[in-house]
């Protein structure tokens, strides 16, 4: 229920402002390059692109993970 709730909430204020994201989830400045949006919502960093046009959620990870180890790009899916 809670991943539910966060993914809804993250849902919400990306649909109001898709600018809302930052550059890159705290602590990770090195993600900054992969062009994501990230959005904290309860305890997780969801992460989305604004390459086509409008968002499409790509990344949905837990703050306690090691997010840096888990990220991987699909070139084709965004567009680069």
């Amino acid at each position: 229920m809670n991943l539910d709730r966060a993914f809804r909430d993250a849902i919400e204020r990306i649909e109001a402002d898709p600018t809302v994201g930052a550059k890159y989830p705290r602590p990770y400045p090195e993600l900054e390059g992969y062009g994501f949006l990230w959005i904290e919502s309860h305890i997780y960093w969801i992460g989305y692109s604004m390459a086509k046009g409008y968002p499409v959620i790509t990344n949905f990870f837990n703050k306690k993970h090691d997010i840096i180890n888990r990220i991987a790009i699909e070139d084709e899916e965004i567009g680069l």
